[in-house]
């Protein structure tokens, strides 16, 4: 009887661990998507608006998908003039060092 619920204890100890590490899997996936389309729509709305930034670094913060996100835009020039490369990254507010996601892309000047 002790031996069975010795194995009984390590059995409902392994699914637990298995719940738990499926449950911070399943948290990781929602942030990284959440902030994808952060940098998603970032992205979209520079290429709608047929904007051309300036080369530099802008941030910004908002609340996405329940989620408090800061994202950082990096605009480098290229050798050609007529664009811009856009790097984007977006992280959780409270860890603003761990990159979540990036994404880059290129403006490019209409005449």
């Amino acid at each position: 009887m002790l031996v069975a619920l010795a194995i009984l204890g390590i059995a409902l100890a392994a699914s637990m661990r298995t719940l738990n590490l499926s449950i911070d899997t399943a948290r990781e996936t929602r942030e990284r998507l959440a902030a994808t389309w952060v940098l998603q729509n970032r992205l979209a709305e520079i290429e709608a608006r047929r904007l051309f930034p300036e080369a530099g670094e802008t941030r910004g913060e908002l609340v996405y998908a329940g989620l408090r996100l800061q994202w950082k835009q990096r605009v480098v020039e290229t050798p050609n003039a007529a664009f811009r490369r856009i790097e984007l990254s977006a992280a959780l507010a409270d860890q603003p060092d761990y990159a979540l996601a990036k994404l880059n892309g290129y403006a490019v000047q209409t005449p």
